[in-house]
């Protein structure tokens, strides 16, 4: 099955991750030019 998620941050990427572990097509769809979202900007 092919799956699309929408937003490169943390979570979406997360979930692309154990999608594709379970075997599915996964495209991450992200509005920005770098993936992260919130954590890509904030310093920790």
């Amino acid at each position: 099955m092919h799956v699309a998620v929408i937003g490169g941050g943390l979570m979406g990427m997360t979930l692309a991750y154990f999608l594709s572990e379970g075997g599915h097509q996964v495209t991450v769809l992200e509005q920005d030019v770098k993936i992260g979202g919130l954590h890509s900007v904030v310093d920790m």
